[in-house]
């Protein structure tokens, strides 16, 4: 039961990340939009 509760956090924790850098690109496509 453990160990599944650590790879749920760790996945949802990657999914974090990836949302993160998602947005971070999309905010620089926009910033070298408006310029």
């Amino acid at each position: 039961m453990r160990p599944f509760l650590q790879y749920i956090t760790t996945k949802s924790t990657i999914q974090k990340q990836r949302d993160f850098i998602l947005k971070d690109s999309h905010l620089k496509n926009i910033k070298r939009t408006i310029r």
